[in-house]
């Protein structure tokens, strides 16, 4: 639950028009905390002011029931004030509201006002640090000409392709066309900002991705691969036992083709019903867990160029040719390594992780200046 708390949080104050650099801290879902059981609590007005008594949960009078009441949610008018500037509650309402309307869509929760409280105040970091920003920002005089915010609004609206899922984006994030530009000129003129004056001395020397290197070896290991063809014959989910036994037929009946020295790729090529049958059914190299199991099984007992009986997973039923193999190895620095984001050299990614760490910390220290730098006074 708390994971969750914690993206709907970061979702909202990144769709409305408050968009974080990565490099910024995420917010924390506030903990629940578990309630006394055999106490109330009572709240009654004295001068204009809220008096909280005792803390419950569930209660009994007479025997009965008695539902429990919160703690009321209220803010001051004015939430903080950032180099003189006020910031209103209304803006942190309005984030807040937003933030509550995206949670029940994605869960049944009801959120406490004790939740709320909380997710006020994390707003409102952020609502300062962009205000940090900003005077920053100005004080450097760092400008982004409309051209550049343009053509990132287009690139933004490029990412939706059936008509109205544009439109539909923006009503689910509560920002009109106009402040969505707002929003992301503001990403281009903090990305701006951190390029020129905080991340420009970052440098990484090759002794530093040696020693990275040295001290996360077990990290850079080659798992052990197999290269390897198939023929699938897809079988639904829902399939009966006549039609599975049809399409067994189907496969039993390409794999004696097979046997008999039927070219493999050839015979991929007319009966896979996999999209590597237009390169003859090649998968090219793949570690044991990248497949399914029974899958990935039988391609690793195989020798090269052994050709498997049917082997039967979730798709469907399939054939089998392993090609080659190549054995577990230690990496060096040199040797390319692949992730989700595609292929780097060893030495290139230890710069890369190097690089983002030491801008999260450059962000962090930034921010601490920022804040004694402009003066910063917070009324929740």
């Amino acid at each position: 639950m708390k994971k969750l708390l914690t993206a709907a949080i970061c979702g909202v104050l990144l769709c409305s028009g408050c968009q974080k650099p990565n490099h910024e801290e995420n917010h924390q879902a506030p903990k629940r905390e578990k309630a006394v059981s055999n106490q109330h609590t009572q709240h009654a007005t004295n001068k204009g002011k809220t008096v909280k008594t005792d803390v419950t949960k569930d209660i009994t009078k007479n025997g009965k029931k008695v539902e429990k009441k919160e703690p009321p949610f209220t803010l001051p008018d004015v939430v903080a004030k950032v180099n003189g500037k006020e910031i209103k509650k209304e803006e942190v309402m309005e984030k807040l509201t937003l933030l509550e309307k995206r949670f029940s869509q994605l869960r049944k929760y009801h959120i406490s006002n004790k939740d709320r409280k909380q997710f006020a105040k994390n707003i409102l970091q952020t609502i300062v640090r962009q205000e940090l920003i900003r005077s920053y920002i100005a004080e450097k005089k760092i400008a982004v000409d409309d051209q550049e915010v343009n053509k990132m609004f287009e690139q933004r609206k490029s990412f939706f392709k059936k008509p109205g899922d544009f439109e539909a984006y923006l009503k689910r994030s509560g920002l009109t066309e106009q402040e969505l530009k707002k929003s992301l000129k503001y990403s281009l003129l903090t990305q701006k900002l951190f390029e020129e004056y905080v991340f420009k001395e970052i440098k990484i020397d090759e002794a530093a991705i040696k020693a990275y290197f040295e001290k996360n070896s077990k990290k850079y290991v080659q798992e052990e691969q197999v290269k390897a063809s198939h023929i699938l014959v897809k079988v639904p989910a829902k399939a009966t036992e006549k039609e599975k036994a049809e399409k067994r037929k189907k496969i039993e009946a390409i794999l004696a083709k097979v046997k008999k020295g039927e070219d493999f790729e050839k015979l991929a090529k007319e009966n896979s019903e996999c999209p590597s049958s237009s390169r003859g059914g090649d998968l090219g190299f793949f570690g044991a867990h990248r497949m399914v199991k029974p899958f990935s099984e039988a391609a690793f007992a195989l020798k090269d160029g052994a050709v498997s009986d049917v082997v039967e997973t979730q798709f469907g039923y399939h054939i089998i040719k392993r090609t080659a193999h190549k054995a577990a190895k230690k990496l060096g620095l040199n040797d390319e390594i692949s992730n989700f984001r595609g292929k780097k050299l060893v030495k290139d990614q230890i710069k890369e992780t190097l690089e983002q760490g030491q801008k999260r910390q450059k962000a962090k220290d930034f921010y601490e200046q920022l804040k004694k730098q402009y003066h910063v006074e917070l009324f929740i």
